[in-house]
């Protein structure tokens, strides 16, 4: 996987360039594994495995959406970005993590998002991790708003 295959995606989904396209990689605990959100000690590294997303905006639509496209996944996700609702499907990574970054830009947008992964899901690789960060990045992206790094894990 690799950023011209997003970008790939995108265009043939959506029927143009992405404006912008982000990548976060996977990682591993070597110690520590569910400590982390019970206050112990944890040594994560990445991995080579990454996620990537291509992002573009959509000017003049109805109400602020979300269009979301995945290598692996057949089916094209949509979800409100004004008042967003859980789907339980896969877009809801994405739109978790746009929808409030539209609205503190104040920014009456939609959103095309592709998303190709050699991450394997539920593999313990923080996969949902890789995604929101990858999303974060690109989003920040397309909306021209600074984000560090850190901000965006």
């Amino acid at each position: 996987m690799s950023t011209p295959l997003v970008q790939e995606l995108f265009a043939r989904s959506f029927g143009g360039a992405p404006t912008v396209v982000a990548s976060a990689p996977a990682r591993v605990n070597l110690i520590g594994e569910h400590t982390d959100y019970n206050g112990g000690e944890v040594l994560p590294i990445a991995i080579a495995r990454r996620t990537w997303v291509a992002a573009g905006r959509r000017e003049h639509t109805a109400a602020p959406t979300l269009r979301a496209v995945s290598a692996t996944h057949p089916s094209m996700g949509t979800s409100a970005l004004s008042a967003p609702t859980r789907s339980g499907e896969w877009w809801d990574y994405l739109t978790g993590v746009a929808a409030p970054m539209v609205a503190l830009a104040d920014a009456a947008i939609s959103l095309d998002l592709a998303v190709t992964s050699d991450v394997p899901a539920g593999a313990g690789l923080s996969s949902s991790a890789a995604i929101e960060v990858a999303t974060a990045l690109a989003v920040a992206g397309v909306l021209g708003t600074p984000l560090s790094l850190e901000e965006a894990a």
